[in-house]
């Protein structure tokens, strides 16, 4: 198993579960850069710890009394909902269950704003099993634990990928293919509202529940923007595809 532990300061380890997300590496990169102990884990990425979460085993051979983890790990794309259950339940479950054998020092646990509120789409994979974890988790976990609920997280120049070469690069990034949020965020009338966080600001946030006094669970967003501002925003800085889709279209092919 390849280590990716960053050992500078001798303060408590950090386990990011989730690390090779969009999240996981940039608070990855803002823990090494103050000096912290780091090790990230993820299932595919060469440069973290690889494992599943959902195995016990593995996750039962990393941990260590006193580790301080975050649970980043999610699954928002897949068509099988047992990919959905894997990361937003299995591995939560795994988590509670080692933390009662080993006392892990804290877990900061990293929800969504769509499981708050009165309209929440529980036809939804992710939804539905994110509502199930979240349930497991506050139910069984003891005293040592914090849960963060953000709305769609944005990085401020719209982007997670960078234009690939060529006409078709070209293409693709018109299209809207290297824009962060991609098609579903191009759905709803102008009066549909997508409550947004910036990526740094929830960093900031991750990074003070290592050493402050936080609520035991926090809500987080920036602002609340129509579906039809969102399209304006990402369009003025990535030359995303200026155009919306009714509603209904989501029922039938982006569930």
């Amino acid at each position: 198993m390849k280590s990716c532990v960053f050992m500078l300061k001798p303060k408590n380890r950090i386990v990011i579960l989730g690390g090779s997300g969009m999240v996981g590496k940039a608070l990855v990169k803002r823990l090494i850069s103050k000096g912290y102990k780091v090790l990230a884990v993820a299932r595919k990425d060469k440069n973290c710890c690889r494992g599943d979460v959902a195995d016990i085993r593995f996750l039962n051979k990393i941990l260590k009394k006193d580790d301080i983890i975050y649970y980043l790990v999610t699954e928002n794309r897949s068509k099988n909902f047992r990919d959905y259950h894997k990361a937003n339940v299995l591995g939560l479950k795994n988590l509670v269950e080692i933390d009662s054998e080993k006392k892990l020092k804290k877990i900061i646990y990293l929800s969504t704003i769509m499981v708050l509120g009165r309209n929440i789409n529980k036809n939804s994979f992710y939804v539905r099993s994110k509502l199930e974890g979240l349930k497991y988790f506050k139910n069984n976990i003891k005293k040592n634990f914090y849960i963060i609920y953000p709305g769609v997280v944005i990085n401020r120049n719209f982007r997670y990928r960078e234009r690939g070469k060529g006409v078709w690069g070209a293409i693709k990034d018109y299209l809207g293919f290297n824009t962060q949020g991609g098609i579903r965020m191009m759905v709803g009338n102008r009066g549909r509202l997508i409550e947004m966080i910036y990526i740094d600001e929830l960093i900031d946030m991750l990074e003070d529940y290592l050493t402050k006094n936080r609520p035991r669970e926090k809500k987080a967003v920036t602002k609340s923007i129509t579906a039809h501002d969102y399209v304006k925003m990402a369009s003025s800085k990535t030359r995303f595809w200026p155009i919306r889709m009714p509603e209904w279209i989501s029922k039938y092919f982006l569930n």
